[in-house]
């Protein structure tokens, strides 16, 4: 994951794959540390199973081969190549025995979001999830015990394909000693190699497409071809039986692992760079074959297909950031992009409907994925077809880790890994992964260094900002002791644990009693839209640093415009939910509320999201705000062109010359923040775009003034709606002062910092660095207002749209009206 902030994202590898005869291990980057790598200490992190590894050789049992079984295709709707002899297919598998299992699912939680059902008990949105792999058992034991005295009756456990059946006989004995009789997810890691799979073949830094031996990268990565689907179908047939008699009445879901960290995609990275230079993606035969295929690549591209090398990948075609439609090699950059987004997204739908298949139905399913901001700039990583996911009748859950960047600290508020609430849209829930590195978490492991928050009351601030953020959004949320060291309770710590479990009891008793239908319910005003096709028209870039000539401002840029946008706009006054633009398409999308729309990385868009977001958005009278290059790419024809910007945005604009910092300096008093504010990156980028439209209101431009006192902000006021335009990058400044200027739009704090959560009849105040006054205003006028504590709700003010109070710094307030 790329960073501009100076953090290294340290390849902590050595995610482990326990077999009869030894460890082996995969690369791991999911999760970011600051401490720099060292080639003499090999540090292994995998969300489950782990195992910290010191230079071990690696041994790899080999498993027998499972039996061949038929699965949806990874073309989907690939044309059979012409030269393909007709085969008759193996014959269908038998019929699954029946299964016994609880039955578990999603219900409407009254106020547009889901929440799972097992036998008709709701659990709670919040749960927490443990890896027993380290064996420490009395830490198991305690922790399970604090959850199950806050009420928590769903709790995930870590697996692995190979050693799964004897484990969950041991977890299960574990968890009726430690009291829990409440349902459990498991965590499966579908690492065990399928020998005759062809070994992923890599790109190089030099464009050549190298083999990828057990000798030079993860002995267990391969590519994901229909072989070894149908042999993790198998697995998943024989294992998930097995697993509902070793937890009789409580197997509620399962949730398959694989890829790098165990979460579903491909990530460049380098291990030793004396040696080799390795580029994430799949240069297989079998790759090469069904990408040109695939019905996704249009016709004109056939006759000249292959999967194109590295560096043609990292080579822009637009300026220095964006690959477009050349009928070329561009092209194929881009469809080869889309293609293992799809072949990620196929893998696991297969996988889920086997699980439905075998459970009747009864399991829910819970998958990794869409993390298209922390993943901003890594592109080819296969999490681009969130929409495909969200669109399966299998899928029930998917989940992320929070952000690993500001939002690891108290500076901003909780950032998700992806517009988490694109699922609700689809009837899905979003769980997100909370791992923080509690004042639990040992001061002396060197993997957490920069991550682990060093006293008890920070621990306790970002406990409940995290999990009162997720559940007022209509998420889920687990707390996940990583390492098995008791990062969410210790017994040897019984003062911090209950502490800490007091914290997630009072989120939980929050989440109780949010109420939509009260007589004035808030709903969200500002709805945040990402397009999911954007990072295929990115250059694949080395996110370590420049090198080689590689043309990498796409990684700031893109930064800038995902995950770092994400992190300022936690502080923009108002609660925002972040979404896929394609939701926009579905009928299930409700945009009554939306005062504010705002398009971060809308630089490719199809037509009929165009369309969408003209009918849902501007010809209802929100605002919107438009960042860069938003609409400048057909993404169904690839073509790129400025007056795709003003057709979509209404606001003229030119292409400039050369490339430009992306920096913009506010010279309008009606910008709705002071003149001479500065915001954007300092990177020189292109394309970029400038303000040629005399009938906008002109209210910033490029700075230095050398770039020729061009306009980069600019507002027009249509009869339906409003629309800004950005050429910059937003950060805090821009998107308050966009807020300040919407109408209709509530900001709930003066104070610039504070962090706003709130849904129904319920509001959380994060006050992040900043103590003092406060003047808070409601979106309505409420009967009675009362602040929640922990002694009790206690009086603020009745009839009222507002209230005055002075607030601490780094800690979360709740109010409730009625």
């Amino acid at each position: 994951m790329g960073s501009v902030s100076g953090m290294i994202d340290t390849t902590l590898t050595g995610a482990v794959s326990l077999t009869s005869t030894g460890v082996s291990t995969k690369p791991r980057v999911g999760h970011r540390a600051q401490a720099p790598f060292s080639p003499q200490l090999l540090l292994g992190l995998l969300l489950c199973p782990v195992l910290l590894l010191l230079l071990a050789p690696r041994v790899m049992a080999t498993p027998e081969r499972p039996p061949q079984t038929p699965v949806p295709s990874l073309a989907s709707t690939n044309q059979p190549s012409s030269s393909s002899p007709t085969v008759a297919p193996p014959p269908p598998p038998p019929p699954p025995p029946p299964w016994d299992g609880p039955a578990a699912g999603l219900e409407s939680d009254g106020r547009g979001g889901q929440r799972i059902v097992v036998d008709g008990t709701v659990t709670p949105p919040i749960f927490l999830s443990l890896n027993p792999f380290f064996g420490n058992w009395s830490v198991f034991r305690y922790e399970v015990g604090l959850a199950v005295g806050a009420g928590v009756n769903l709790l995930e456990v870590c697996l692995n394909e190979d050693t799964a059946d004897t484990a969950a006989a041991t977890v299960a004995a574990e968890l009726q000693t430690a009291g829990y009789t409440g349902y459990i997810i498991v965590r499966i890691g579908m690492y065990a190699a399928v020998p005759t799979t062809p070994a992923v073949l890599q790109g190089t830094a030099t464009g050549a497409k190298v083999e990828c031996t057990a000798a030079t990268c993860s002995a267990t990565l391969h590519t994901l071809s229909a072989e070894w689907v149908a042999a993790k179908v198998a697995v998943l047939r024989t294992l998930l039986p097995k697993l509902n008699a070793r937890f009789p009445g409580k197997l509620a879901g399962v949730r398959p692992t694989y890829l790098n960290g165990g979460e579903w995609f491909y990530v460049m990275t380098r291990f030793n760079t004396s040696t080799h230079d390795w580029y994430y993606g799949d240069y297989s035969s079998d790759a090469n074959t069904s990408f040109c295929e695939w019905a996704g690549l249009p016709a004109s591209l056939r006759p000249r297909c292959t999967v194109p090398d590295v560096r043609t990948r990292w080579t822009p075609t637009l300026g220095n950031t964006f690959v477009g439609g050349d009928g070329a090699e561009g092209s194929l950059s881009v469809y080869y992009a889309r293609f293992l987004a799809h072949r990620v997204a196929t893998t696991i739908t297969a996988l889920a409907a086997e699980i439905k298949a075998v459970s009747g139905g009864r399991l829910i399913t819970m998958f990794f994925y869409g993390y298209l901001f922390e993943l901003g700039s890594d592109y080819c990583n296969g999490h681009d077809a969130m929409s495909t996911l969200l669109a399966s009748p299998d899928i029930d859950v998917l989940g992320a880790p929070y952000s690993y960047g500001r939002a690891r600290t108290l500076a901003v508020g909780f950032s998700p890994h992806g517009p988490a609430d694109a699922a609700a849209v689809s009837r899905k829930l979003f769980v997100h992964e909370d791992d923080t590195r509690t004042v639990l978490c040992p001061a002396n492991d060197p993997t957490e260094t920069g991550l682990r928050l060093t006293n008890l009351s920070d621990s306790l601030a970002v406990i409940r900002r995290n999990g009162l953020t997720a559940v007022l959004r209509g998420n889920g949320l687990y707390y996940f002791d990583l390492w098995g060291q008791g990062w969410f309770g210790n017994p040897t710590r019984v003062a911090e644990s209950t502490a800490i479990w007091a914290a997630i009891g009072s989120v939980l008793r929050v989440a109780s009693a949010v109420n939509a239908s009260g007589p004035t319910p808030f709903a969200p005003q500002v709805s945040v839209f990402t397009s999911e096709l954007t990072p295929s028209h990115m250059t694949v870039s080395d996110n370590y640093g420049p090198k080689d000539g590689e043309g990498f401002p796409n990684d700031l840029v893109a930064d800038a415009f995902t995950r770092t946008a994400v992190d300022d706009l936690t502080q923009l006054g108002a609660p925002i939910r972040l979404h896929l633009a394609t939701d926009l398409e579905s009928d299930a999308f409700d945009s009554t509320a939306v005062r504010l729309a705002i398009f971060t990385n809308a630089f490719s868009l199809g037509n009929a999201t165009r369309t969408a977001i003209k009918a849902k958005l501007m010809a209802r009278g929100a605002t919107v705000l438009f960042i860069h290059a938003s609409g400048y790419v057909d993404a169904d024809t690839l073509d790129a062109d400025p007056t795709s910007i003003a057709d979509l945005t209404g606001i003229s604009v030119a292409e400039g010359i050369g490339a430009i910092p992306l920096v913009t300096r506010i010279t309008s008093g009606d910008a709705g923040v002071p003149i001479g504010t500065t915001f954007g990156v300092a990177t020189a980028v292109s394309p970029w775009f400038h303000v040629v439209d005399a009938t906008s209101l002109a209210l910033g431009q490029y700075d230095p003034p050398e770039t020729g006192n061009l306009t980069s902000l600019a507002a027009k006021q249509f009869p339906t709606h409003r629309v800004v335009w950005s050429g910059a990058p937003g950060g805090r400044d821009l998107f308050r002062a966009v807020a300040s200027t919407t109408a209709g739009l509530t900001l709930w704090s003066n104070v610039t910092t504070d962090v706003v959560e709130a849904a129904g009849n319920t509001l959380m105040v994060f006050t992040t660095t900043v103590s003092g006054p406060r003047a808070v205003s409601l979106h309505s006028t409420v009967t009675n207002l009362v602040r929640v504590s922990a002694d009790g709700d206690v009086a603020v003010c009745a009839r009222c749209a507002g209230f005055d109070t002075t607030l601490d710094a780094r800690e979360v307030y709740v109010w409730r009206w009625d």
